[in-house]
């Protein structure tokens, strides 16, 4: 018999049209088996609820008659369920214009009243990096505003201060460039600008050959100690420095009188300086009438990080790159 109900149900929705709907199906069941003769209390019929659905519990027949019983109950509760299905239909085409329906299906796509609003660069990837060797993992912005900004990619991350006119051509997690104003990426690999770049990870060059040499520690004691050996490099004195939050060590490099490295694709002689390693991807020089400033800091996880400010021979800047630069320094804040 709950068959027969799940039709009717079915039919009818899952929520009763008529308060008494249920009332009434059950009294004409009811009236149907008694015409029959077959026992059925007088009691209502208790409800069971299972699986959301309401059914009636129907006391079961005699064994010997059990199939024939449940096929003419089925009947029976069909046949009145066909003559309900109609009423219902009419009374929810009747109570679907009223307020308190609710809705049986989804709502209908209602056309939007106002226009969507137009995308905002927000994120790193609303910016065209101007550097021509740019990749995938360069999220430079080119000219920068007047004020405070933040790296994308490099790590430690920091943020700084610059005034007008200054460009950031390269951030990758083990790189950042500085250009000053009226510098721009040819003259930067040209050697005629000036620059200020950062290195998360350097170490001390096997000579010319520029690889890192295995016997020098990536520390800054190991670092300037390896610095003052070599004969091709004229050394400051070490200085002790705090930038960003920073502990570190500042000392200046220029190309001494000594025998210097050649190349036949590099038109004047050079010293290698430091070489990168891990994400940094640098092969650092001093080239004659250039000197290097080095910033050393060593790092928690064993590498040695480099802020370098070069001032070049005749640069395209019209600015003193080397002393901007180092009022640029002074505003790091590193994310230590």
């Amino acid at each position: 018999m709950s068959d027969a109900l799940d039709i009717l149900y079915d039919a009818g929705g899952a929520t009763e049209p008529d308060p008494g709907f249920r009332q009434d199906l059950m009294a004409r069941v009811r009236a149907a088996l008694d015409d029959t003769a077959v026992a059925v209390t007088a009691e209502p019929a208790p409800v069971v609820e299972s699986d959301e659905r309401s059914y009636v519990d129907v006391a079961p027949p005699s064994t010997g008659h059990q199939r024939h019983r449940q096929r003419w109950v089925k009947a029976v509760v069909a046949a009145v369920a066909a003559s309900f299905v109609a009423g219902v239909v009419v009374i929810a085409l009747t109570q679907s214009g009223a307020d308190d329906q609710q809705p049986t299906g989804p709502a209908p796509d209602l056309p939007p009243t106002s226009p969507a609003p137009a995308a905002t660069p927000s994120t790193v990837a609303d910016w065209e990096c101007p550097n021509p060797e740019r990749n995938y993992v360069n999220y430079c912005r080119g000219a920068l505003d007047p004020g405070t900004h933040e790296t994308w990619a490099f790590q430690p991350s920091f943020a700084f201060t610059v005034p007008d006119g200054w460009s950031n051509l390269e951030d990758k997690s083990g790189s950042y460039l500085l250009l000053p104003p009226g510098a721009d990426w040819d003259g930067y690999k040209a050697g005629t600008s000036d620059y200020l770049a950062v290195y998360s990870s350097v170490a001390a060059p096997a000579g010319c050959e520029e690889y890192p040499d295995p016997s020098v520690a990536t520390t800054t004691a190991a670092y300037i100690g390896w610095l003052g050996q070599q004969p091709t490099l004229a050394v400051g004195v070490p200085e002790p420095l705090m930038i960003g939050g920073l502990t570190g060590t500042q000392v200046d490099v220029a190309l001494s009188a000594g025998p210097a490295c050649s190349d036949p694709d590099i038109a004047d002689a050079y010293a290698p300086v430091f070489i990168g390693t891990n994400a940094s991807r640098v092969r650092q020089r001093v080239h004659p009438g250039e000197r290097l400033r080095l910033q050393l800091f060593d790092r928690p996880d064993g590498t040695l990080m480099v802020i370098a400010i070069a001032d070049v021979p005749d640069s395209t800047s019209p600015v003193d790159g080397w002393t901007a630069a180092a009022e640029i320094t002074d505003t790091f804040r590193f994310d230590q």
